[in-house]
């Protein structure tokens, strides 16, 4: 006989005592079974009937004496039953003090929350959400119907929360974005009933509660002023749209006449070239640089601005295409000065925006020709991927830039102090890291093995 064999054994025997001993009271009549019953057979043949009370009327006959009524026995404390009987209470205490914590810990979290079980009941209402909607936990706990809306919407109706239940429910035009995360749901929404009628920007959060089977037994949700943040974030929308507007009002006022004094310095040099003494022809190459340059700023201001504002198209392509549309530009000065290419082949098909991957190809390999030196002799082209990026990198041989302080380089108008006999915006890596971050990636700056500098672009995959 197996130990499960055993257990078994021994239940049945206890509870074979235990009906013994109730047979025995039976006999007693401590209990009294209908007619045709032998002691002992009402427990087995149907529930046990009522205890009868003593007959407590008044009457001229004398009060029958009441017979003993032996205890019925407990378990013995070492037996299997009575142990059972023990932990299962130890059990249910101990659950019982869990369950206090966790309400006490849900009382004190800063956000106001509350939760329902699976009847729509609420069940805890913190201190936080008592502040926000002036509602008291007595006087909603145990409430169901949608009770718990209508502290923020003046009437009972599902809320996020309730979506927790039933997937089904449409309520999106109560909310200004609903995300779904798993089996959590985000949500904001400006209430106007919230802290007595002053209203606020909530950021609201409802997830469900499930036992250790997983079976779902209710749902909380935790909601945030975030009134602060919106205004800080309309603040900034505002702000940037002047800085928007001013940019382009300035580069459009700024490169009508430097376009004008470019062309007439050039058709004053062309025409009085031979009547100026080299002072003046070096102020003519001075200010037709001057120019050249200003042009050049103002529309690097235009593209960042594009690039910071214009939302991109992503499309499936292939890069191959783009990163010989670069070489092509490039063709003639690298030919000049003797630059190898490399590019790699093959490079699978991504999705991106295509003029944003030009931009950043063209902008790199810009900058590796402008701080390349006279020791530059191959610009290499090269592709990788990780599980989440696709990586480009443009590598040089070069003299190299300053890498301490790189992050700093890609800030706008940040130039390296090193370069200042090098032209440029300083908005061509500004450029870059705005592109990259818009395809919730990265750009990054490592010198190469022996000398140059490598840019590596991170293009996110799940875009």
């Amino acid at each position: 006989m197996n130990d499960t064999d055993k257990t078994k054994e021994q239940l049945i025997n206890e509870l074979e005592e235990l009906r013994r001993r109730i047979a025995e009271l039976e006999g007693h009549g401590s209990f009294r079974t209908p007619a045709g019953q032998s002691p002992g057979s009402a427990e087995r043949s149907g529930p046990i009937p009522e205890r009868r009370q003593p007959d407590r009327s008044c009457g001229d006959s004398a009060p029958r004496k009441q017979p003993r009524i032996p205890p019925v026995p407990f378990p013995p404390p070492g037996s299997l039953l009575g142990k059972t009987i023990a932990r299962r209470g130890q059990t249910e205490e101990a659950l019982q003090v869990v369950c206090q914590q966790l309400l006490g810990i849900i009382d004190f979290l800063p956000d106001a929350t509350f939760v329902i079980d699976e009847d729509g009941k609420v069940i805890a209402w913190n201190h936080a959400i008592e502040e926000m909607t002036g509602v008291k936990k007595e006087d909603i706990i145990g409430q169901g119907d949608y009770a718990y809306a209508v502290p923020f919407y003046g009437e009972r109706r599902p809320i996020l929360v309730d979506r927790v239940f039933d997937k089904a429910l449409q309520f999106r035009h109560h909310y200004d974005f609903v995300v779904e995360k798993g089996n959590t749901i985000y949500a904001e929404a400006y209430v106007p009933m919230t802290f007595r009628g002053k209203g606020a920007y909530l950021w609201i959060k409802a997830s469900p509660l499930c036992d250790d089977t997983g079976r779902m037994i209710g749902a909380i949700e935790s909601i945030r002023d975030v009134t602060e943040r919106k205004k800080l974030e309309e603040a900034h929308r505002i702000n940037a749209e002047k800085i928007k507007l001013f940019a382009y009002s300035v580069s459009h006022d700024l490169k009508s006449p430097i376009v004008g004094i470019h062309g007439l310095t050039r058709l004053l040099f062309r025409r009085y070239r031979d009547y100026l003494d080299e002072k003046g022809k070096l102020y003519c190459e001075q200010i037709l640089k001057a120019t050249e340059q200003a042009v050049a700023l103002v529309d690097e201001i235009n593209v960042y601005i594009r690039t910071k504002e214009i939302p991109l198209h992503f499309e499936v392509f292939k890069p191959s295409e783009t990163i010989k549309m670069v070489r092509d530009e490039f063709g003639a000065l690298l030919s000049i000065r003797r630059i190898a290419w490399v590019e790699p082949d093959p490079v699978p098909e991504i999705k991106a925006d295509r003029l944003s991957l030009l931009r950043v190809l063209r902008n790199l390999v810009d900058n590796a020709l402008k701080y390349g030196g006279n020791r530059l002799t191959a610009i290499r082209i090269e592709y990788a991927q990780t599980e989440d990026f696709h990586v480009f990198s443009v590598c040089d041989d070069g003299v190299g830039m300053k890498i301490e302080g790189s992050e700093e380089m890609f800030n706008a108008f940040q130039r390296d102090k090193t370069a200042r006999d090098v032209e440029g915006t300083g908005l061509g890596l500004a450029i870059v890291k705005e592109i990259a971050e818009k395809h919730r990636g990265k750009v990054r700056v490592e010198r190469g093995p022996v000398c140059g500098t490598i840019f590596r672009v991170y293009l996110s995959k799940h875009l």
